[in-house]
């Protein structure tokens, strides 16, 4: 028949090479390929486990729904058998006239004939997702929701899922879809993909995809056609050659693969090493160290678990709840044959200094003996600037070793080597690696609707998922996380959170998050309040982990139908800290801080606000002179990391200083949250209690450390407040800007009343009951306290509300919702816009990046290189290497109240210095925004002026 002949002559790739020459790929050809980088993901790169869970969801074994997935990727361009795409002009600027093309329209005749215009009115995804249905329910009686299921896959294919209208108007351009030939070429591309993936026979029954199975799937799809469209992997044919008809699909798919090195999940093997045993080999502790009770707890529990489960393990400060939790994450990839782990915290600070934690563990696992993970991800705005990760080799670096059957894996020159994938190296992929380690909101945007956000679902599905600070994530940060654990629960994601100041209503709200996910059903309100009596009386024997009255520390894991409680007793030595309201002004606090300090000690400030932190540290200079640092969020990058390190090196772990100098360090919440620092004395504003225990969890954190006499008892001294018991509370400073004030209330409250009760404090024995009655209790309220609290207390109920609804308007649906998919993933990304969306999981306010330079007169010079780097800079020519380097690591984030206009997108046009068009030729500096400072005057953008000090940071004054 004629439409076989013209099969050959749909395109679906074109374009121009390097020599000029067109070239193009046979639209089946690349269907074929498709599929066949599918099943072999399938067969080698996805756990066998997660397989199996959406497979039995699904109503089908293993093997039926790989065929099935291989089939979807297969088909995923069948809308491009259409005179709509046929007939659009090629992208390349070419004369269009491609041969296969030309012998296409002899075939079918003026139905070719199509303005650009007639063929942007067809997509060929939405096109492809009508013709998988119409297959479907024509051939083999299909019901309308379950051909949906695999056609909203298709549709889905670009990284955008659609409504459902879009795909009920195809059938009425019958010219843009086709008719007759086209439809017979429609249906034997189908038929042929059925027969080459072996789901002829499983098509006859109806299949109903569940909808985490269709999230999974469209994203593997995704990738699938992302590999299998890589010319370099897949080339082209020029134009005019003859089509090889043999070729052997599987074997180009094998070959690509083992080109792009994906690495093999990672499959750690079952250590029947004691706890002790894993804690010294894997983190390099003394011989002879033992676990903690922190550690036995959470490894007890994770024994106990022979399914994807969510624990919680709440423990103080300093406890060893990162070892703990590593431990327990290879323990449960082992056990259910995982990929990997993800570990997400809450700062790119702790982001940065957790992957060097991990990243020694993996190579400590390997050099004895451990299978190597193959390849490592840092994931954050700024992880370019991230030394020890840049430093980490490409696998396509590596000997070039192959296998010879059909696995493929990335060379290792060394039993403890760690790689990164260079094809997966690009924000939206980044995920996929077997470790990442990243800032929360890398995880959070899988419940953002965006585009592509189903390859964020692929990514986590295959490993064990860590959230570090889980407390950290405020209001609206929350709604992000709940749904992401409701997908983790759904798609058999073992989760692992910690915490150090968990409230219970947050607790409860995660375990029932997770177990609404595994069952995929919606509670009712009378549902949800016999779910959560069931998790509170529904408690699991000892067991050997003792228990007592308390209800901290304490781990928390859902099981079955259930969620449990396990409180466990600390036996470490308990620490006591004397807390102390000190309404100090600068003046006073020089003075408190010289007559403790006599002889030496490590003094930690921390402030609410940049501005308070800058001031601050103006005043102890001038009293201590050269024995004070400053640390803010408002250096450039360079300097913000070289900071971090001096914080690190000045009250770290590992720090020789001798105790009797006297150290200072002034910062802001960056030393708030998973940077291993140690304090003598605390001075700290008033924050939320939560934030207030982990400034607290700073001070004294390492018993073994020597202090100098007055700093044998650990005291914390809180400042920005006025008021007492019996008269009318007042927030000092910016807190209350930083801070909603009934938190910070509520806190101050519950401080009063410890100094009431003698000023101390034990951890871990106080924290629960603090956090409680901060976060969930009813509490009498002083009278002289009742108007400010009541007047807080409703603006915070509005404040929250309004929070949810706003992050609720933009969160996928839960996967026991009616149909899910459709618009699932929304909304064109752009290059500049990718940090922008990252932003929608935070509530936080928008600001713009910019890279800062000096200007004297008309001349640009680098701010503070490093030595060696010469600071002149020419703006008609592009910088040297070296330079190019430090305006990378030259990087500053520009808060929105400071820049003119009313968005942040007319930004760039207002203010004409910001982009140097003499350097767009270079691809480190294209698009790149400048904002120049002159380094005495400062630089004035509207009504604020700012300066900047490589001591002080960047300061806006009025």
């Amino acid at each position: 028949m004629v439409h076989f002949a013209a099969i050959d002559y749909l395109w679906g790739k074109a374009g121009l090479n390097i020599r000029g020459v067109l070239q193009w790929a046979p639209l089946q050809t690349h269907l074929l390929d498709t599929g066949h980088v599918a099943q072999l993901l399938l067969e080698q790169w996805v756990p066998s486990s997660l397989l199996k869970q959406m497979a039995n969801q699904s109503g089908l074994s293993v093997d039926e729904f790989r065929s099935l997935i291989a089939f979807i990727a297969g088909v995923h361009d069948v809308g491009k058998a259409t005179p709509a795409f046929q007939a659009k002009p090629l992208r390349e600027k070419s004369t269009g006239h491609l041969q296969a093309r030309m012998e296409l329209a002899k075939i079918v005749g003026r139905s070719l004939q199509l303005t650009r215009q007639e063929c942007m009115q067809l997509p060929h995804n939405i096109s492809g997702h009508f013709i998988v249905r119409r297959w479907l329910r024509s051939r083999f009686n299909w019901s309308m929701n379950a051909s949906n299921s695999l056609g909203i896959i298709i549709s889905g294919h670009h990284g955008i899922t659609p409504i459902r209208q879009p795909i009920g108007n195809v059938a009425d351009t019958p010219h843009l879809l086709g008719d007759g030939i086209w439809q017979k070429m429609q249906e034997y591309l189908l038929d042929e993909c059925a027969k080459e993936f072996g789901i002829t026979k499983l098509i006859e029954r109806e299949i109903l995809l569940s909808p985490n199975a269709q999230v999974f799937v469209s994203g593997l799809v995704v990738l699938s056609d992302w590999i299998a469209s890589d010319t370099k992997y897949f080339r082209l044919v020029d134009d005019g050659a003859a089509l090889d008809k043999n070729l052997d699909h599987n074997a180009r798919a094998m070959k690509a693969l083992a080109d792009i090195r994906l690495p093999n999940p990672w499959e750690p093997a079952r250590s029947t090493e004691s706890l002790d045993e894993r804690l010294v080999t894997g983190f390099g502790l003394p011989h002879g160290a033992v676990a903690n009770s922190t550690q036995i707890a959470l490894d007890h529990v994770v024994d106990s678990l022979n399914a994807p489960e969510l624990v919680i393990l709440e423990a103080p400060t300093g406890s060893g709840k990162t070892e703990a939790a590593l431990l327990a994450a290879h323990k449960i990839a082992a056990k259910l044959k995982l990929a990997g782990i993800t570990f997400a915290l809450p700062t790119q600070a702790t982001t940065n200094a957790m992957y060097t934690r991990i990243f020694d563990w993996l190579v400590r696992l390997s050099e004895l003996g451990e299978k190597p993970i193959g390849d490592i991800q840092l994931i954050h705005g700024k992880a370019d600037l991230n030394n020890a990760f840049q430093s980490v080799r490409f696998s396509n670096e590596l000997a070039d070793v192959h296998d010879e059957d059909s696995t493929w894996h990335p060379v290792i020159l060394g039993a403890s080597e760690l790689v990164r994938n260079q094809w997966s190296d690009r924000s939206k992929l980044r995920l996929l690696s077997n470790v990442t380690v990243c800032t929360i909101d890398q995880i959070l945007m899988a419940s953002l609707k965006t585009r592509h956000n189903v390859l964020r679902h692929v990514g986590l599905s295959r490993k064990v998922l860590v959230v570090d600070e889980v407390h950290a994530a405020d209001t609206f940060m929350r709604q992000y996380l709940l749904r992401t654990l409701e997908w983790a629960g759904a798609n058999g994601i073992p989760v692992i959170c910690l915490s150090a100041t968990l409230p219970s209503t947050i607790r409860d709200d995660l375990l029932e998050s997770y177990q609404r996910g595994k069952q995929r059903t919606k509670t009712t309100g009378s549902e949800n309040t016999e779910l959560k009596a069931r998790n509170h009386e529904n408690q699991p024997k000892n067991d050997g982990v003792s228990r007592s009255a308390s209800c901290y520390p304490l781990v928390s894991f859902t099981s079955g139908y259930f969620a449990s409680k396990q409180p466990f007793d600390f036996l470490e030595v308990a620490r006591k800290v004397d807390l102390e309201l000190a309404d100090l002004g600068l003046e006073e606090l020089s003075e408190k801080i010289q007559q403790l300090s006599d002889s030496g000690g490590r003094i930690l400030v921390i402030r609410n606000t940049v501005r308070s932190a800058i001031e601050t540290f103006d005043a102890l200079e001038a009293a201590f002179p050269g024995e004070v640092t400053l640390g803010h969020s408002r250096f450039i990058g360079a300097h913000r990391i070289a900071n971090d390190a001096a914080l690190l090196e000045q009250f770290g772990k590992g720090d020789t200083v001798d105790p009797s100098v006297r150290q200072i360090i002034v910062a802001t919440q960056i030393a708030e949250q998973s940077l291993d620092i140690d304090c003598d004395v605390l001075f700290t504003d008033i924050a939320p209690m939560d934030a207030l225990l982990q400034r607290i969890g700073r001070l004294h954190r390492h018993n073994t450390r020597v202090r100098p006499q007055r700093f044998t008892r650990a005291r914390c001294f809180i400042l920005g407040f006025k008021g007492s018991l019996e008269t009318a509370p007042e927030i000092l400073g910016g807190s209350a800007r930083v801070y909603d004030p009934y938190l910070l209330l509520k806190t101050a409250l519950e401080i009063l009343r410890v100094q009431e009760l003698g000023g101390e404090i034990q951890i871990p024995d106080g924290v629960s009951s603090l956090i409680e009655r901060t976060y969930v209790e009813d509490i009498a309220i002083p009278a002289a306290w009742v108007s400010a609290m009541s007047e807080a207390d409703s603006n915070f109920e509005r404040m929250e509300e309004s929070r949810r609804t706003r992050a609720l308007q933009n969160c996928v649906a839960a996967p026991y919702a009616d149909d899910v998919i459709w618009g699932f993933s929304a909304g064109p990304v752009d290059r500049a816009g990718e940090e922008r969306v990252a932003a929608q999981v935070r509530d936080a306010q928008e600001s713009i990046e910019v890279i800062l330079l000096n200007r004297v007169d008309q001349t640009l010079s680098l701010i503070h290189p490093e030595p060696g780097i010469d600071p002149r800079l020419d703006q008609y020519y592009v910088p040297t290497d070296d330079q190019l380097e430090w305006l990378r690591r030259s990087t500053i984030r520009i808060p929105g109240y400071v820049l003119p206009g009313e968005s942040l997108a007319e930004f760039p046009q207002q203010l004409e210095n910001l982009l140097i068009p003499e350097w767009q030729s270079s691809p480190e500096l294209k698009d790149e925004l400048f904002l120049t400072i002159d380094p005495v005057e400062g630089t004035r953008l509207g009504k604020y002026l700012l300066t900047y000090d490589p001591q002080r940071g960047l300061e806006i004054t009025t």
